[in-house]
């Protein structure tokens, strides 16, 4: 540890000094959590001695403090976010540091070694100094770089090396050549890390295209991450990883203008998983039918994506035919394959225990999955058939029609009596009435025992950044081209319990996906006005069409009118057109359930990639590809 400067005071710079073993509390640790818990103790046990340095406490309290705070990295002026937050207490954010506090962290960020810790107090107390003093944001940089990135999968390893880029980019010339050495160093860590194991090497080039660095190297540091693609398809182990280096450089051929680049990207997108779905069939006949029939429904949605201008050189109407075959035989043999499970009746508390305990003490990204394995979503098929029940139980409840009125009064819809001796047809209305009621009933056990307490505990337990879920949404693909930043977004504010956002951004975002994909399919989505004037129909109209129920199957195409489109439903889509919903209905189990559901969609194909590659993996698969 250096010598503090002189003409620090007690009271803002004596923190270190005074401690007893400063190199061993300051030591380099890979979690945040773990400085901040030492640094809170050691001011605990500065404050309870006798006579107690009571400037010493207040400035270890300072630095745990600024050590408890999250790096979010994609705010220019907010960088840091609480790591907690109940009810209306949080954890210490930058703006609850006066000046005399920043001057503390400047001087000690000068005086100590420890990379990190110099880059955070350099950070905090450039952002929030006044004047600001260029030195910190220059101290913060070269700490944030100091040390070569570290990390693998789908997380950012490069977390910090991307705030260091946005202070570069803010400091403009008054950054000398760092934005220049920073980019070198990514472009040497894509160079090597490209074909090894973990995500480093990827995390390193999608960096570099997020924020638009290496524009003379683009279409180089394309064929180098198409290339590792390539091998780690060939190798046939590891089908995601290679899915991902496919979509990155398929994202940077478009930006350089190469359309058939970026079409053989998809193309080989869609290819590797066909060939998941073969190896999952190969190492169980049977049991591999029920993830093979998804694979082979995310080859049909990915190749729908490529341009129609693109399609014949590559023969993709030959293949779609081929696939939709391949899907109908795979689904009616995972039908066979599906186990019958029952159980009794379980009270909401195993529920919600059970819920917490599932995402507890993961890994983020498994923590997502899990939630949205929490619950396999609706069964059209299913509830249509205790409708029925219903009406044949209960034949009183059936017979009466219904009025249904919204909470300012409205009459929203009406429904007519049904009766046991016409046919299921002439009773749709009613079938229809009571299977929302029953869906109702379902969405909202579904939010307070299973989702709301698993997403309890993975806000409280990790720093959920947009930039990872618009990157899972970028390797759905069920997401149409350039919406994945609006889904992750959208998904990412209720991480923030901001379900109104969530909402207001999701619904727009699901009729886009709907009408896209059913154009995809050639699909007519518009119509004409007596003027001539071809407008856009909405989503009401367009899950009516067969060819929505064709292409997303009849459980998706229920719970999309349910959702989004029906009265005697959430209705958001329709809420949110015309602006009418308020609070009460974005935080609502329907509008909760609606986010879960679009989460589960989206990211449907990502977990189930992820999981076949972990059982093939798996010693008792060793050799059986």
């Amino acid at each position: 540890m250096h010598k503090l400067p002189e003409g620090i005071t007690t009271t803002a710079g004596i923190a270190l000094a005074a401690l007893k073993n400063p190199a061993d509390l300051l030591k380099e640790s890979a979690e945040w959590v773990d400085l901040y818990q030492r640094l809170s103790s050691a001011a605990r046990e500065a404050a309870e001695i006798p006579e107690p340095d009571w400037p010493t406490v207040k400035a270890l309290w300072l630095l745990s403090d600024a050590c408890s705070m999250a790096l979010h990295g994609e705010s220019n002026n907010a960088p840091f976010v609480a790591r907690w937050a109940i009810d209306s207490a949080r954890s210490a954010m930058p703006e609850d540091f006066g000046q005399d506090d920043l001057a503390l962290f400047s001087a000690v960020a000068e005086a100590i070694d420890h990379r990190g810790l110099c880059a955070r107090l350099s950070d905090i107390a450039w952002l929030g100094s006044k004047p600001r003093k260029i030195a910190d944001a220059l101290r913060a940089i070269d700490a944030y770089t100091a040390n070569p990135p570290q990390g693998e999968d789908w997380t950012n390893p490069l977390l910090e090396w991307g705030r260091a880029i946005t202070l570069c980019v803010q400091l403009r010339k008054g950054a000398g050549d760092r934005l220049d050495k920073i980019e070198a160093a990514l472009e040497s860590i894509v160079a090597e890390a490209i074909g090894s194991e973990g995500g480093l090497g990827l995390a390193a080039a999608r960096l570099l295209f997020d924020r638009h660095l290496s524009r003379d190297r683009g279409a180089k540091l394309a064929e180098l991450i198409a290339a590792s693609g390539r091998a780690r398809h060939e190798a046939g182990n590891n089908f995601w990883r290679a899915r991902a280096h496919f979509d990155l450089a398929g994202a940077w051929f478009e930006r350089l203008g190469d359309q058939e680049r970026a079409a053989d990207m998809t193309h080989s997108i869609a290819v590797n998983f066909e060939a998941e779905a073969d190896h999952r069939i190969a190492l169980d006949a049977m049991q591999g039918h029920l993830v093979a029939a998804s694979f082979i429904e995310d080859a049909i949605q990915t190749l729908r994506k490529i341009p129609k201008a693109q399609r014949p050189s590559r023969g993709i109407e030959a293949q779609l035919q081929r696939l939709l075959h391949r899907v109908t035989e795979s689904g009616e043999k995972a039908v066979k394959a599906l186990p019958t499970i029952e159980s009794g009746r379980t009270d909401i508390t195993e529920f919600v225990r059970g819920s917490e305990e599932a995402v507890t003490g993961k890994p983020l990204l498994e923590a997502l999955l899990v939630l949205t394995q929490l619950h396999s979503g609706a069964s059209a098929a299913s509830m249509r058939e205790n409708a029925k029940k219903s009406m044949r139980e209960f034949p009183l409840t059936t017979m009466f029609g219904s009025t249904h009125m919204s909470l300012d009064g409205r009459t929203i819809a009406k429904t007519q009596g049904g009766s046991l001796n016409v046919s299921e047809d002439e009773n749709g209305e009613k079938v229809w009435e009571i299977m929302m009621r029953y869906y109702g009933i379902d969405i909202e056990l579904i939010c307070k025992a299973q989702i709301l307490p698993a997403l309890s505990v993975i806000v409280r337990e990790h720093t959920v950044r947009k930039a990872d879920l618009t990157q899972l949404m970028s390797l759905s693909p069920i997401v149409p081209p350039d919406r994945a930043e609006q889904f992750g977004k959208g998904l990412w504010e209720a991480f923030e319990y901001d379900f109104a956002t969530a909402t207001y951004l999701l619904a727009p975002q699901v009729e886009h996906l709907v009408r896209w994909h059913l154009k995809q399919g050639n699909v007519k989505t518009t119509n004409l006005d007596k003027e001539g004037i071809e407008n856009e129909v909405g989503l009401s109209t367009l899950v009516e069409l067969p060819e929505v129920n064709t292409i997303f199957g009849e459980d998706l195409t229920f719970e999309l009118k349910a959702l989004f489109c029906n009265a005697l439903g959430p209705n958001l889509r329709n809420g949110v057109a015309h602006g009418l919903l308020d609070a009460n209905h974005c935080h609502s189990p329907g509008a909760i359930y609606a986010w879960w559901w679009v989460l589960r969609l989206t990211i449907r194909s990502f977990w189930q990639a992820r999981r076949a590659t972990a059982q093939s993996q798996s010693p008792s698969h060793a050799g059986a590809s």
